[in-house]
């Protein structure tokens, strides 16, 4: 029992079971799942998306966007040269396999994401335990080309700090790690999305090669040094994230062995090779995103990768040890919060640094090459990772290391502080105080609050999706003809399009959104088939109401005087700003009070119909 209760893979069993498990009856299908389903059950075309090819969301194609456009699909403001194409072969072929298994049972698709958030959870742990080795008690050296000494020998009886009983100290750091891993809130929002099952699986995938690696490498285990770059390559296919993790990879090489570097660089020579082949392979196949923001190619346009990198990696850095985007919502693409989060993000840094430094210094210097291949790999999968929007859910790579680290500070400052004989004298320096309240801090949020928001956040998660669905199916959108064209004058969001579609809803013959924004809007009446939209405040594409980075790149902006033409309608932009259009005319081909125009607008989800339209010169304010 003793060593059950000192296993991490135990802790991170029980972590999970007890705390995430439960949570899988809040599942609901939502956004890109319906979109992946719905195209596996033949009720939704996409250009480009497959079986294997289910994150393949915008082709790049300009005849095929603009023909979503026509049919309504997708927003008349979608920039036609958007691209928005991932190499997630594995992860495509794994939703399928759970289509295939659990049909449209939710509960059976929460199901399977739990199974790789447990082997996640449990890999962690193993993970964790190499690093610390302190399953490593039987004589062998704690790092290749280490000097250190077995138990017992004259040599470890002089510098104690360096033996296996030293080593052992640390056995509170694996299991530490696999909660704050598992207790995660980041993963929450993942956790009950199945399209963002790739994470897990990526990470799960990516873990499993370094372990194979590093035991290739520290126990000359020669299968490992086959099955550790298949597995990352099996990585790649499964989500771009994966070549953040072979950062790690990478660090352990130049970091965190000991031996002689021309060696070190034949070890990665096949990693080198993998990464090299699969970019080429990324490229000539058209794969990557273009013609929007919320994904930034560091090859196709390095400057605005660059310009972006620093609010990136201050949000990173604040959520990993902060967990600042999730608990306080300090994010770089909220309005007015950029310079608190670069202030945010260099507060944790600098607590981290503070923090770690003393308990690094003590450790013996095998494990201080080792932790610090963690940190150099940890900073290095920070930079693929900032291709992507700054949001909680690349963190999870990232604390792969960050996780490890941060088990490492609690472990070391409560063995330091709380020891009954030291407890006065430690607490006497004001530095001790001020760790000693860091380190409560970080026990609070990631092993005490986090577990508590995974009780709470699913639930009203689940409660929300419910609401919007009881709003579609209760309003008179059911009675909807498939000859009539359903208008949004406000709200309207595309996924409500695919999620009709999937629960096989009455739908329209055209879905037109005129403004994705859910800020004051008035519609003035020019003729009796025009209406000009003006909005009382800012632009159609205000933040936060609404994200529109992933239809059209702030480096194509739409113009005054542009002009977009659809069937049925035309469309002129007639003044704009920084947040996009301000003044916008739409011209249908037929007056308003037709029966073939059904007009809505949305406010929270909820739909408005039998919108009374103004006469010819007034104008309604909504």
């Amino acid at each position: 029992m003793k060593k059950l209760l000192k296993s991490p893979v135990f802790w991170g069993i029980l972590a999970v079971l007890l705390v995430v498990a439960p949570q899988i009856r809040h599942y609901r299908f939502v956004g890109t799942d319906c979109t992946h389903l719905a195209v596996l059950q033949g009720l939704l075309e996409r250009p480009g998306m497959g079986p294997l090819t289910l994150y393949c969301l915008a082709d790049g194609v300009p005849e095929h966007t603009r023909s979503e456009i026509a049919k309504g699909q997708v927003t008349w403001y979608t920039n036609p040269y958007q691209k928005i194409k991932f190499l997630r072969h594995f992860s495509s072929a794994i939703t399928v396999m759970g289509y295939k298994i659990f049909a449209l049972n939710p509960l059976g698709h929460g199901f399977h994401t739990l199974l790789w958030y447990l082997l996640l959870t449990i890999l962690m742990g193993l993970l964790a335990r190499r690093v610390c080795l302190y399953d490593r008690v039987g004589g062998a050296p704690l790092d290749p080309g280490s000097a250190v000494s077995p138990p017992g020998s004259p040599a470890s009886a002089a510098k104690p700090e360096t033996t296996a009983a030293a080593v052992n100290r640390l056995t509170a750091v694996p299991i530490l790690t696999v909660l704050i891993y598992a207790f995660a809130a980041r993963n929450i929002p993942n956790f009950l999305y199945g399209s963002a099952r790739w994470l897990f699986v990526a990470a799960a995938i990516s873990i499993i090669a370094i372990l194979l690696h590093v035991k290739w490498r520290e126990e000359n285990w020669k299968p490992g040094r086959f099955l550790a770059p298949a597995a990352a390559l099996l990585a790649l296919l499964t989500g771009e994230a994966s070549l953040a993790v072979l950062s790690y990879l990478f660090a352990y090489e130049l970091f965190g062995s000991g031996e002689p570097l021309k060696k070190r660089l034949k070890a990665l020579l096949p990693y080198a090779a993998l990464v090299f082949v699969y970019l080429i392979f990324y490229k000539v196949m058209g794969y990557g995103s273009a013609g929007q923001d919320q994904y930034l190619n560091p090859l196709h346009d390095p400057i605005a990768y660059i310009m972006a990198l620093p609010a990136k990696l201050a949000a990173m850095i604040g959520e990993m040890f902060a967990v600042t985007m999730t608990f306080f919502r300090i994010h770089p693409q909220m309005p007015g919060k950029l310079l608190l989060t670069f202030l945010v993000g260099a507060a944790a840094l600098t607590a981290f640094v503070l923090l770690f430094l003393p308990a690094w210094k003590q450790a013996p210097a095998p494990l201080q090459r080792r932790f610090k291949w963690l940190i150099f790999g940890t900073i290095g999968a920070m930079l693929p990772l900032s291709s992507a929007a700054a949001a909680t859910r690349v963190v999870l790579f990232l604390s792969i290391g960050g996780a490890i680290l941060l088990a490492f500070i609690l472990d070391s400052w409560g063995r330091k502080l709380f020891q009954k004989a030291k407890l006065r004298k430690h607490l006497k320096s004001p530095v001790a105080y001020l760790g000693a309240l860091c380190c409560l801090g970080l026990i609070f949020l990631h092993l005490i609050n986090a577990p508590y928001r995974w009780w709470v956040m699913p639930k009203y998660q689940a409660m929300g999706l419910d609401t919007m669905i009881e709003n579609h199916e209760k309003t008179e959108f059911k009675n909807i003809l498939p000859t009539q064209a359903a208008v949004f004058l406000k709200g309207g969001w595309w996924w409500n399009y695919v999620h009709r579609k999937f629960f096989r809803l009455p739908m329209p013959a055209v879905w037109r959104q005129l403004s994705p924004s859910f800020g004051k809007h008035r519609y003035l009446r020019t003729a009796e088939d025009t209406l000009e939209l003006k909005m009382v405040s800012g632009g159609i594409f205000d933040p936060p109401d609404a994200d529109v980075s992933a239809e059209r790149s702030s480096k194509t902006p739409l113009k005054t005087g542009e002009v977009i033409d659809l069937p049925g309608l035309r469309i002129t932009v007639l003044e704009v700003n920084q947040n996009g259009p301000t003044r916008v005319e739409f011209k249908f081909d037929r007056p308003l009070e037709d029966e073939g125009y059904r007009f809505f607008k949305e406010n929270d989800e909820e739909l408005i119909l039998n919108i009374e339209l103004p006469q010819v010169g007034k104008s309604i304010e909504i």
